[in-house]
């Protein structure tokens, strides 16, 4: 991956998260994590999919969509 890709995708995701924009986040977010496993962080390997999974309900429930 490009260098300026990977920092911009982690700006979307900030930007996405201050602007509590939940659509735009876990759009980004999703884009993120092959990322996050081929960086070999574990921890954010096991929560970012549960995260996502999680924030993609609360989406479908409160915003019917």
């Amino acid at each position: 991956m490009d260098t300026a890709y990977d920092l911009a995708m982690w700006s979307g995701f900030c930007i996405g998260k201050k602007t509590r924009k939940l659509e735009f986040t876990v759009t980004t977010l999703q884009k993120l994590v092959p990322m996050v496993f081929a960086l070999d962080h574990q921890n954010y390997a096991r929560w970012i999919p549960i995260f996502i999974r999680d924030m993609e309900e609360v989406i479908k429930v409160f915003w019917g969509m």
